[in-house]
């Protein structure tokens, strides 16, 4: 229900032609938790999405943020897919997918964004699971 509504209000963003550039779980926030409601905050990575040339960004928290970023490629409403996909791995398996024992070697992991799909924690969450992770956490925005 809560990445539904992450979906949901990243869709209305990009509706609006904005790229949040920054989507993790500390920029959602909790408004009425007997509605089990949610908001996205922190637009200070965000940039208006311009398709007549590339955008890039050179931020973001390296737990969440896309593997284009890492390797200067354009950024796109794939970039804030990834992280979505990122914080629904973490809700699902209580870590994040790519961590490591330092941000660069988080970095590193990410930019190479290949997750072990066999390993025994992942193959026992749903199929539905499973297959929105593998299509979220594409390392290739295409």
């Amino acid at each position: 229900m809560y990445v539904q509504q992450i979906l949901e209000g990243v869709g209305y963003i990009h509706s609006m032609n904005i790229l949040h550039l920054d989507i993790k779980p500390d920029n959602i926030l909790m408004v009425f938790p007997p509605r089990e409601e949610i908001k996205i905050c922190d637009f200070g990575f965000c940039q208006e999405m311009d398709t007549s040339r590339h955008q890039y960004s050179q931020f973001g928290t390296p737990e969440f943020v896309a593997p284009e970023i890492i390797h200067q490629d354009p950024v796109t409403i794939a970039s804030d897919i990834w992280s979505i996909g990122v914080v629904a791995y973490l809700c699902l398996m209580c870590r994040c997918p790519f961590v490591g024992e330092t941000d660069r070697a988080t970095l590193l992991r990410v930019g190479e964004g290949t997750l072990n799909w066999d390993a025994p924690d992942l193959t026992y969450r749903s199929t539905e699971a499973q297959g929105f992770l593998r299509t979220v956490l594409q390392p290739d925005p295409e």
